[in-house]
């Protein structure tokens, strides 16, 4: 519960006949977490069909992409049969008829697409130049030239005076669209082509382009002829892509199942690049699970024929961090990893973090009404997320803490802020006059949790076998219970004189002691103190929700009374305001929740930078092993 996996790394040596056999079985068992070995050998190389393999599983790859997944029918499907052989499988891939026709239908569709949107820019430009009675199919001579140009208003004299005064020899028919601005034809004598190129560089216009292969006759007639033309490009893509939709039905699942393969296929002909070699054998290294050792050596001998060495290896590096949890957990899981992999040699607070932060996050939100709202868009969110995804796992963490603000808000009848006599019966957390209580209660539970780190970073030490560190976290526990009798016997009179001298004694030794004894970690000595009055944030930020809560509902609680108006007016001053605590109590929960375990407690014991065991495996969706 509180630990990784044990790891052991191994090294495999076989002969090159039993190479493929033996990555086929390690990818199916899935317990090695492969490594390049540091032997002085030359490093193996990847599969010479790996460029093959490639080739097809990207085409195969893009055809997915094209057809799409088929919505959910709520029925299972048989997944297909076992992996083929590599050559039998790219056979079959080449083979597809399938593939073949969707990428051919998809090319058609690219195509039609092209072509729709050039019939639009032609359609464009001929709409402009409709009832000039220009003929586009005629603009064609060896002494003129002809352009076009679309040009503001305040443009266009400025246009016509650059022409003239440049002696241009030319003709201009002119239309003004509806926006405003006005379409130029100009015919010119080709000689004065660099003039006419200097008119339209001293306007601001755009020049329209006329040379488009569509536009060979009149515009009216092109107008007429395109949009047919663009109704049957349309046509066409509605019947490919009922075509397509047709073959997603009937065939996705069959070209999921080879494009597995071909990635299953992918793995095993390139993972021997991360392997070394000698003339007729080859060796593999890696990590494995302690408790999955004798599965592996039944793999590796079944794989081999028993033709093979296995070693188990002792070179004092980090093991990578295996840990093994409950699916239900697996958003604190993912966001603790997200913060820093526990180490495969320290204490993994998972457990810890999750019922901490939901203590505190409840204790500092305490409100019924928020609770169920937060529980409500925590559950719309989580639906609406990846479940891969760092919102999902946010989501999943905001629903259990939601549960928390709803018994905290019980336990403390909060309401919306409102109180109602039949919760007084279980009411635990008087915010308003319990305050002295709460406090305490905050700053013991930071005297727990700071004890509890001291505890796993003296259990770590051990583990690393340094033992003056070791010995310098329990008497700093010694100095924190000492201190606290101390304390509480000088300022509280909780002790009587004895004690209280006692206590003082014994916490003025064991600091001076955790200060000779931790050396680099003397440092963390004024932390003992000031770490545990941190929690008493627990207690600030609750009861400021709650006193903000309270002053809402007595100065914008609706009532009848005030009028429909003001009942409206009120009411929705009263939600936005609530929202807004609500929000803020969220924010600062999440916030403040966060930094006592990450800093006040993690800071304890926590060195994380752990490298995550990543096994060499395939998990299939589409084919069977």
């Amino acid at each position: 519960m509180l630990h990784t996996e044990r790891m052991q790394k191994i090294r495999i040596l076989s002969v090159d006949a039993a190479k493929y056999s033996l990555i086929r079985e390690l990818q199916r068992l899935g317990a090695i977490d492969l490594r390049k070995s540091e032997l002085k050998l030359g490093d193996d190389s990847a599969s010479d069909m790996l460029p093959r393999i490639s080739d097809r599983l990207v085409k195969f790859k893009s055809v997915l992409s094209i057809l799409g997944e088929p919505k959910k029918n709520g029925i299972s499907r048989p997944k297909a049969e076992a992996q083929l052989e590599a050559h039998e499988l790219l056979n079959r891939c080449d083979s597809s008829e399938v593939v073949n026709e969707v990428f051919k239908i998809s090319e058609e569709r690219k195509d039609l697409e092209e072509h729709i949107k050039s019939i639009a820019d032609a359609l464009k430009t001929a709409g402009m130049f409709s009832s000039m009675g220009i003929n586009f199919g005629k603009l064609k001579s060896s002494s003129l030239g002809f352009r076009a140009i679309l040009v503001g208003k305040r443009y266009l004299a400025a246009f016509k005076d650059i022409i003239e005064s440049g002696d241009i020899r030319s003709e201009l028919i002119e239309r003004e669209l509806k926006d405003g601005r006005t379409v130029v034809f100009i015919a010119y004598d080709i000689k004065q082509a660099s003039g006419v190129d200097d008119a339209i560089k001293g306007v601001k216009c755009a020049e329209i382009n006329i040379t488009n292969k569509m536009l060979d006759a009149e515009p009216e007639v092109l107008i007429e002829r395109l949009e047919k033309e663009r109704a049957k490009a349309k046509s066409r893509i509605v019947e490919i892509d009922a075509k397509i939709s047709a073959i997603r039905g009937r065939s996705y699942y069959d070209v999921a199942a080879l494009t597995e393969m071909l990635e299953i296929e992918y793995e095993r002909a390139n993972v021997s690049s991360t392997f070394k070699r000698t003339s007729k054998t080859f060796v593999i290294e890696g990590w494995a699970p302690k408790k999955e050792l004798d599965k592996v050596k039944l793999a590796v001998a079944k794989a081999t024929d028993g033709v093979y060495s296995l070693e188990e290896m002792k070179d004092g590096e980090l093991a990578p961090t295996l840990t093994r949890r409950p699916r239900t957990i697996n958003p604190f899981s993912y966001i603790l990893d997200f913060y820093s992999v526990p180490r495969s040699d320290e204490i993994d607070p998972t457990w810890i973090f999750i019922f901490s932060f939901a203590i505190f996050y409840g204790m500092m939100v305490s409100d019924v009404g928020y609770g169920i709202i937060s529980l409500a868009f925590a559950t719309w969110l989580a639906k609406r997320s990846d479940p891969e995804g760092l919102m999902y796992n946010v989501s999943k963490i905001w629903q259990l803490s939601a549960v928390s603000v709803i018994i905290f808000g019980i336990v403390s009848n909060q309401f919306l802020g409102y109180s109602f006599a039949p919760f007084n019966g279980i009411k635990i957390i008087d915010w308003i006059n319990g305050a002295p209580m709460i406090i305490l209660a905050t700053i013991l539970m930071g005297i727990a949790q700071v004890i509890l780190g001291q505890v796993f970073s003296f259990v770590n030490k051990l583990r690393h076998h340094e033992t003056k560190l070791a010995i310098s976290k329990l008497t700093a526990i010694a100095a924190i219970l000492a201190g606290i009798v101390a304390i509480g016997g000088g300022l509280f009179h909780a002790f009587n004189g004895t004690a209280t001298l006692v206590g003082a004694g014994i916490a003025v030794v064991s600091l001076v002691i955790t200060g000779v004894f931790s050396g680099i970690e003397a440092s963390e000595l004024t932390n003992l103190i000031t770490h545990p009055l941190s929690y008493t944030r627990l207690m600030g930020f609750g009861l400021a929700s709650v006193i903000i809560a309270s002053l809402i509902d007595q100065a914008f609680t609706p009532t009848f009374a005030h009028g429909p108006l003001l009942f409206i007016g009120f009411l929705i001053i009263f939600i936005v305001l609530h929202l807004m605590n609500m929000v803020l109590g969220i924010f600062e929960g999440i916030i403040q929740s966060a930094r006592l375990n990450f800093v006040e407690f993690f800071s304890k014991f926590y060195t994380g930078n752990g490298i995550k065991f990543r096994p060499y495996y395939y998990k299939r969706r589409y084919t069977k092993d």
